[in-house]
């Protein structure tokens, strides 16, 4: 990402990518030539420092740019023009097709040399042999520049070194890490440590050592070989899902036969406290699991769902990393993804219909559910305009609760009466926290609020009113009854209405 050209009137830069990582490829296959962003944060570093010449013409500056660094070398070339200086541009690129901005930088340059590796446009060769030339040249520079790959900096520092020409290095290539991957930025001048980031990214060429900033430059190679790798697995799947529409797009043999298993909290940890045992997966789990979904054409899974969730669908969006969306998808059908997701017998429900469960473990769909609805975002929903209806649920349990959502999504006035002081039931007082924490109760009850619903506590219907004063005296349309199974069944075993046994 380099910044090739601003607008200061308008406030604007303009800014060359070159898909290198996963963030510039998908970059690169999302917008077009041309588009805008709102907000561009940068540059980091210092700027660069140009002196004024007088007269015009009488100090000669080299800037040397390969690839990339091509697009960094125009505003200095146009700023040094600017400042009285004669310009030589040497800019280099493999072929001619990769060329670009030789007619802009042809406008502020005295002396433009492009060189092409293959010789297919221009000189053919590379920038160092230019320079060289230029170097032994009778007007030979007071200043170079050199701006793109760092063997190249590093090889242009070396010409210019025996004729004793200052020489400026732009090491733009490390910040672009730097900015993501802290602590790539860090280069050795002058056997100091610096920081490309804060106190560059000019430095003095001659000084730089640049076989440990080669050496730096590799660090995060590994990860971002496999992101890349990752961004093109993706990129495949949303072509066939989602823009083929293939389904069962997978065969049996191509699944791992188990689950990917759960991290669950240590025993001797979870025997001193009550926070949640079982620990959820983290993404790169939940990736793994999704991708034993066969995505099949006919999805059992969803008719083994009591409130039929669209499973292949939200799995797919979860597949290409849209956690999002797939949560989006979720919300359709519940307002509790991550409640059902820890709570729901899916055994016996919809995974007992996954298919692949004849020859292997079912897909686990609820640990999806529940890593979707604990880290995705959705937009508030926007809900029906009113339709002049008044509803009271009766219990703030996981019925009431679906109930209420239900109704104030179709735009009906709804308001929950639960005879405790905190709304849940069932859920807050028939689930331990180490299954269900409150946390994510609460939660989703907001969730509840968010679209409208009005949940009043301490109001036992039945006692502080009836079911006929809710209809008659206080307007309601309707009355749903979620009061659910207030009375536990106990085991018959000697201790367990000990001080400390929970029920």
């Amino acid at each position: 990402l380099t910044i090739a050209d601003y607008d200061e009137d308008a406030g604007t830069v303009t800014v060359v990518v070159q898909a290198l990582g996963r963030s510039t490829a998908e970059m690169r296959d999302h917008y077009e030539e041309g588009d805008e962003f709102a907000d561009f944060v940068g540059p980091l570093g210092m700027p660069t420092e140009i002196e004024p010449v007088t007269p015009a013409g009488s100090r000669h500056v080299v800037l040397v740019g390969g690839g990339l660094g091509v697009a960094p070398v125009f505003p200095q070339l146009r700023a040094f023009k600017q400042a009285g200086w004669r310009t030589t541009a040497i800019v280099g690129f493999r072929s001619a097709d990769l060329q670009f901005w030789t007619d802009r930088l042809a406008e502020w340059a005295d002396d433009l040399i492009v060189c092409t590796d293959d010789g297919s446009f221009g000189r053919p060769g590379l920038v160092t042999e230019a320079l060289a030339d230029v170097v032994a040249g009778d007007e030979p520079p007071d200043l170079a520049v050199a701006i793109g790959p760092m063997v190249m900096m590093r090889a242009c520092s070396e010409v210019t070194r025996p004729a004793g020409v200052h020489t400026m290095v732009s090491l733009n290539t490390i910040m672009v890490d730097g900015t993501g991957m802290c602590g790539s930025c860090r280069v050795t001048v002058d056997g100091v440590t610096r920081f490309a980031c804060t106190e560059g990214p000019d430095f003095d060429a001659h000084h730089v050592d640049f076989d440990e900033l080669l050496t730096r430059q590799r660090r995060f190679r590994t990860e971002e070989q496999s992101a890349a790798a990752d961004y093109a697995h993706r990129c495949e799947v949303e072509q066939q899902l989602f823009v083929e529409g293939r389904r069962t797009y997978k065969k049996l043999r191509e699944i791992e036969p188990t689950r990917v298993p759960m991290a669950v909290r240590d025993p001797a940890a979870r025997s001193r406290t009550f926070d949640e045992v079982s620990l959820g997966y983290t993404l790169s789990e939940a990736l793994r699991e999704a991708e034993r979904c066969l995505q099949c054409s006919r999805p059992t899974c969803i008719s083994g769902c009591p409130v039929e969730i669209d499973i292949p669908r939200f799995i797919r969006h979860l597949l290409v990393k849209d956690v999002d969306g797939a949560l989006g998808v979720i919300r359709e059908a519940s307002i509790l993804p991550s409640v059902c997701g820890r709570v729901c017998p899916q055994e016996t429900q919809c995974e007992s219909q996954c298919v692949i469960s004849k020859r292997m473990e079912p897909v686990a769909i609820g640990r999806l559910e529940r890593f979707v609805g604990d880290h995705g975002h959705v937009e508030p929903e926007k809900v029906a305009a009113s339709i002049g209806k008044r509803v009271a649920i009766v219990g703030s349990g996981p019925a009431g609760l679906a109930c209420a959502a239900d109704l104030a999504r179709a735009g009906v006035d709804v308001t929950v009466f639960e005879a405790l002081h905190v709304a849940g039931g069932v859920l807050r007082y028939g689930i331990p926290s180490f299954r269900l924490p409150r946390e994510i109760i609460d939660r989703e009850v907001d969730g509840l609020l968010a679209l409208g619903v009005k949940i009043e506590t301490d109001k036992v219907v039945g006692r502080t009113f009836t079911v006929q004063d809710l209809m008659e005296r206080r307007g309601f349309d309707a009355v749903f009854l979620g009061v659910g199974a207030g009375a536990p069944s106990f085991l018959g075993i000697p201790g367990e209405n000990a001080g400390r046994v929970v029920s």
